[in-house]
This record gives structure tokens, C-alpha cells and sequence, in this order.
């Protein structure tokens, strides 16, 4: 059953473009709830704005209460930036694919 499964994703290249954006999106929501629950582990708190997805702007960093909170988010802002290229990237290649 995991080899046909497999060999379906193989050559269907719509099928195979949902399933890595899936997979993209879930190690995102991971790689994020590792860093809240670093952060919290750390500092025994949530931090104030937290939310998926969320870039922070200049002015919430710098007035942040503290610079922990400062340094969780540039982190992860950087993480948002990487992840959300990446599912442009994974998009743009698999529309190339699919025009081909």
C-alpha cells in the first residue's frame, strides 16, 4: 500500500506539489512551536504578540520589554522569511513542472 501510495505521488506532479508544500508547512509549525516552547522553557513565559505566521515590525522589536523577547523575535522573523521563501520556491518549481 506505501509503494503504490509512493509511486502515485511519483508521477503525479499536482499530487506530489500538495504533498511537500504539506510537509513544508508542517515542519514550519514544528520548527515554531520548538522555538515558543524553547523560549518559554527558558524564560518561564509566553511571549506578549506571539502568533503563526506573524512578521514583527521594527518598532515592536525595538520597544520589546525585554531583549530576550527582542532576540525571539528577530529569530523569528528570520524563521517566517526562510519558510515563506521556501514555500515560493516549492510553489514556483512545481508550477514549472506542471507547464512542462
Amino acid at each position: 500500500m506505501l509503494s503504490s501510495l509512493l509511486s502515485t505521488i511519483k508521477h503525479d506532479s499536482i499530487l506530489l506539489g500538495c504533498v511537500t508544500f504539506a510537509a513544508v508547512f508542517l515542519i514550519y509549525l514544528v520548527v515554531m512551536q520548538v522555538n515558543v516552547y524553547g523560549y518559554a522553557k527558558r524564560h518561564e513565559t509566553q511571549p506578549l504578540h506571539y502568533k503563526f505566521f506573524r512578521l514583527y515590525s521594527k518598532s515592536l522589536i525595538k520597544n520589546a520589554p525585554s531583549k530576550s523577547e527582542k532576540k525571539f523575535y528577530n529569530k523569528t522573523n528570520k524563521i517566517t522569511y526562510f519558510f515563506n521563501s521556501l514555500i515560493l520556491t516549492v510553489f514556483a518549481v512545481f508550477i514549472f513542472i506542471w507547464l512542462k
